[in-house]
């Protein structure tokens, strides 16, 4: 399975409908690259609030369907995240009321649209206010052979998520980050692919810096190239590793 894991701008997440034009055009500009890839790609991963809704529900936003559209045309699996902007409420309450205004979405071939998926956690110490319904749903899908499961940004360091994933035969989790250090999401992915059946854990993200504008990649892949395979910079640079699993 061929993956091309993305690193978007220094600019960080999307935060205006204003975005979105910019975004959408980018990504278009990115599918067309990668499907003149040797080889071919399987997945695309897109970082969490790649897109800005302004509705409470992204799944109403007004571009989905454009999204979706643009993507379905190149038929390449494509995961990415959609932040909302709604009033957020207080962060003491966010996990618990499940109200965390960061979202996952899919396309695949044989699924065709899938998700929004809510963020049910931000970091290890807010993993046990998730309910436990939220935490055993199957968000996973399959890309060929494999079995993917979409997190959105800190849910990487919710162990409880993790041990959900491991009775349903995931081989390869994505992260869809929105901006963060690497030392933290690589030190939890390596945790993530060292546990079985799960052979790899890829982190998309917003670089803050462009000397850190790179993905993580841990577990059993392999990098193809230590520089991007793709990059398109206009009007928003991505930058895309492609790494196969094995």
């Amino acid at each position: 399975m061929r993956i091309l894991v993305c690193t978007v701008g220094k600019d960080g997440p999307a935060r205006k409908v204003a975005d979105n034009s910019k975004r959408l055009k980018a990504l278009e500009d990115l599918l067309d690259r990668a499907l003149k890839i040797r080889g071919g790609v399987d997945l695309i991963v897109l970082p969490g609030g790649y897109f800005f809704s302004p509705e409470p529900n992204p799944a109403k936003m007004p571009m989905l369907k454009q999204i979706w559209a643009a993507i379905k045309k190149r038929g390449v699996a494509v995961c990415f995240g959609i932040d909302t902007g709604h009033k957020q409420p207080l962060a003491a309450d966010t996990v618990r009321r499940n109200r965390l205004p960061a979202f996952g979405f899919a396309w695949t071939a044989a699924d065709g649209r899938l998700g929004p998926w809510r963020q049910r956690s931000t970091n290890h110490h807010n993993q046990r206010d998730a309910g436990q319904g939220l935490i055993t749903e199957d968000r996973s899908f399959r890309v060929g052979a494999y079995r993917v499961a979409p997190l959105v940004c800190g849910e990487l360091f919710n162990r409880r998520i993790l041990a959900a994933l491991q009775t349903r035969g995931v081989n390869i989790v994505v992260d869809l980050v929105h901006t963060g250090k690497g030392f933290r999401f690589s030190g939890a992915g390596k945790y993530w692919s060292s546990a079985k059946p799960i052979k790899a854990a890829l982190m998309s993200c917003h670089a803050k810096r462009r000397e850190a504008m790179k993905c993580w990649s841990v577990g059993g892949v392999y990098r193809s190239t230590r520089k991007a395979s793709v990059t398109v910079s206009n009007p928003v640079r991505i930058e895309g590793f492609l790494v196969s699993a094995r």
